[in-house]
């Protein structure tokens, strides 16, 4: 099981054109790994002082309660600092950044796509 955090920057480009992107990629990481993906959505700007909003951790706080998810188990994949700082906050000491020219963060496991992470987490 995998969830998805996103932060309102997508808003700006077309929330629904952002969504079909994320169900196209759902699809492929299903159809390779058979992990399914659950979407969670912040709307607040970035000074909004959300709990929600990485770098905070209430994204992640959210679907470990509402799926049962114990997070020092989890995984964290990431194309961000931010991604990877609201992970160590929640808790979670798998992290794994995706960026296919810099494997710049220390204490992180690097790839070059998401789902070549995916398949490393799964």
């Amino acid at each position: 099981m995998l969830f998805r955090s996103i932060v309102d920057k997508n808003i700006d480009i077309g929330y629904w054109k952002i969504f079909n992107i994320f169900d196209k990629m759902s699809d492929i990481i299903f159809a390779n790994t058979n992990c399914r993906i659950y979407s969670f959505f912040c709307p607040h700007k970035p000074d909004s002082g959300c709990a929600c909003r990485k770098p905070k951790p209430g994204m992640l706080y959210e679907s470990a309660i509402q799926f049962d998810v114990m997070l020092e188990d989890s995984w964290m994949i990431g194309d961000q600092e931010t991604d990877i700082y609201a992970g160590r906050a929640a808790g979670i000491s798998n992290l794994i950044i995706v960026d296919e020219t810099n494997p710049h963060m220390v204490d992180t496991i690097w790839k070059t796509s998401l789902l070549d992470a995916v398949k490393y987490g799964a």
